[in-house]
Formats: structure tokens, sequence, C-alpha cells
């Protein structure tokens, strides 16, 4: 009983939080006892889980009644622009939108409400989801390796956060573009 309540804890904290408890729990297990494996599969099944609920809200509810909740309300643009990159191809839409920060979850909504196959969208999403948090996984492995020496101290701490969020900003630029050179919208 002694690990299960605190894997149940971080499988409840990434299904509704997402990859804001999943990265940290990523270094923080490569980094202690913990194996890096066992949160690596739970992160991927709970952003599975997570996505598959926003996949049948969207399946279930008519696309106006989803775009009313509140934090969708405001993006009224992504939602646009989501449904016309969903009409031209759902599946790397999907696949693409793991990359994208802050367009997950109503990617998942809008292909329920585009009817994509379950089958296909869950072969897609589990995709994205291995290839994202294995690339995490691997950049993680990657810091702990070079920057073991300064592990114990604050400014390696620093250096592995800075190089994760440079990362992370870095996987979003390259998804944003590649949607957008997709969509034939990209500036000269």
């Amino acid at each position: 009983m002694g690990i299960v309540l605190p894997l149940f804890l971080l499988f409840l904290g990434i299904f509704f939080a997402g990859d804001i408890i999943a990265i940290p729990s990523l270094y923080i297990a490569a980094v202690s006892s913990t194996s890096l494996y066992e949160i690596l599969a739970l992160s991927v099944i709970a952003t599975l889980a997570a996505d598959m609920l926003w996949y049948v809200l969207g399946r279930h509810f008519a696309k106006e009644r989803l775009h009313a909740l509140s934090f969708l309300r405001n993006s009224a643009k992504a939602r646009r622009a989501l449904d016309t990159l969903f009409d031209r191809n759902p599946l790397k839409t999907i696949f693409c939108s793991r990359f994208v920060y802050g367009v997950r979850l109503m990617t998942q909504g809008v292909a329920g409400t585009h009817r994509v196959p379950f089958l296909q969208y869950v072969a897609v999403d589990s995709a994205g989801i291995i290839v994202w948090f294995s690339g995490i996984a691997l950049l993680i492995s990657f810091v702990k390796i070079t920057l073991g020496d300064l592990q114990e101290t604050a400014l390696g701490v620093q250096i592995v956060a800075g190089i994760l969020v440079l990362a992370l900003v870095a996987i979003n630029i390259i998804g944003r573009k590649l949607l957008h050179i997709k969509n034939g919208t990209e500036k000269a």
C-alpha cells in the first residue's frame, strides 16, 4: 500500500493537470530512486485517459455545447483553426497537437465532434503521447548524465530547469510552424 497511494495521486494529478505534473514527476524519477519507466508509463496512461474523456465528451455533445465551456469560450479563433485542420487531416492534427502547448484538450474534444473513428483516434493519440513523453524522458536522462555533477547545487537545478523550458519552447515553436506550413498560412 506504501507506493500505491502516491502513484494513484500522481495519476490523478496528471489526469487533471497534465504536463504540469507529468514533466516534473519524470525529472524527479530520473534523479531519485523512483523508476523513470514506471512514471513514464503512468504519465502515458493518465494522459490517454484524460484525452479519451474529452474525446467522448466531444462525441456526445453538440459542438456548440462543447464550445460553450468557460475555458473554450474565449478561444473562438483557435477553435475555428482546429475545425479547419480537422477538415483537412484529422489524424495529423491529433498527433501534432501534442506538441503545441494550450491546444491539447480542445483538440481531443474537437476530434470527438468531428467523429474521428475511435480506434484511429486512440492509435494516433497514443503515438503522440508516447513520442512526447519519451522525448521528455530522453531529454531529462541526457541532462541528468551531462549535468550529474551539478545536481546537488541550486545552480544545477536552475540549469536543468532552463534547458527543459528552452526545449519545450523549441518543440512548441516547431510544432506551430509545422501546423502553419501544413495549412499554407506560412508567411514569406
